[in-house]
């Protein structure tokens, strides 16, 4: 399996949004304002790859949720 994104970008906003859906967080969310903002985006064609292959991407709020839930299941044995 391999991961690579689809056409559409997201904010970091956009994806702690709906972590904080997937996960029940109710705390405050405290984003680093001061830091550099980052590269802006980095679009990329994917034409060519999905002439070759048949890609089938999985929906942005269904991996990030089964993202979170291995997290939940397996934290106990992540070394951080």
């Amino acid at each position: 399996r391999i991961i690579i994104s689809g056409n559409k970008q997201y904010s970091i906003k956009e994806i702690v949004d709906k972590l904080v859906k997937i996960s029940g967080f109710t705390g405050n969310i405290i984003y680093q304002t001061d830091m550099p903002n980052g590269q802006r985006s980095r679009p990329s064609d994917l034409s060519l790859l999905n002439n070759l292959f048949d890609m089938k991407y999985t929906d942005i709020d269904v991996a990030l949720e089964k993202s979170w839930n291995w997290f939940v299941d397996n934290y106990p044995q992540v070394r951080l």
